[in-house]
């Protein structure tokens, strides 16, 4: 498919793009920080070239394309996490020791599952530039240390955003946008899940 101006018609697009990628992690979008937009961009650059009127509809193709791309990155990226804990154990564990971190990550994959979270969603929205990083670890320390915002969560398998942002003076949105991490940090600490923990506190 050849386009005169294509630097053009892609940022004309980019409103579509973002709605596709919306659409696939289900949360908004930060157009000046998002490593998926990056994939998403990517993936439609490229299928400008592959694209016939025999794949059907562009925009329909264009959809599958970028969400398939977005998908193995997700996929990728959970294996890469789970594996991250692993290794950062197995660096200075024994078998012994690695067979307690594999039951622990079986036991916090089923934590997750209670609160709506699989290791492929909290990849998938894992903070990435470490100012952001930051903000979000402070966060749930803090929330750690409030009793009754960790009984909600627990009980009611979600954040209490208002009262977070209120008390803390964080945007909801940015809550909205690291509330699987912020979570996953959270429930790590109340379950007593060491290898998860420290992987979190080497992160940082």
């Amino acid at each position: 498919m050849v386009y005169k101006d294509r630097d053009k018609f892609i940022k004309d697009n980019i409103p579509f793009i973002v709605k596709t990628i919306a659409g696939v992690t289900k949360r908004y979008v930060e157009v000046e920080n998002s490593e998926e937009l990056g994939i998403a961009l990517e993936a439609f650059n490229d299928l400008l070239d592959t694209y016939d009127e025999e794949k059907g509809h562009f925009y329909s193709y264009a959809k599958v394309v970028i969400k398939n791309k977005l998908i193995d990155h997700i996929r990728k990226q959970a294996r890469v996490t789970v594996v991250s804990i692993e290794e950062h154990h197995a660096i200075k564990d024994d078998l012994d020791d690695e067979a307690i971190v594999r039951q622990e990550l079986i036991r916090y994959k089923e934590i997750l599952n209670r609160h709506g979270i699989s290791f492929e969603l909290l990849a998938s929205h894992k903070p990435v530039h470490k100012n952001t990083k930051d903000m979000v670890f402070e966060l749930a320390l803090m929330i750690l240390r409030n009793t009754q915002m960790v009984q909600h969560l627990v009980e009611k398998k979600r954040l209490p955003m208002t009262k977070i942002s209120k008390d803390y003076g964080v945007s909801i949105r940015f809550i909205k946008s690291h509330k699987y991490t912020i979570t996953a940090i959270i429930l790590a600490h109340e379950y007593k899940i060491q290898c998860v923990m420290d992987y979190f506190d080497y992160e940082r």
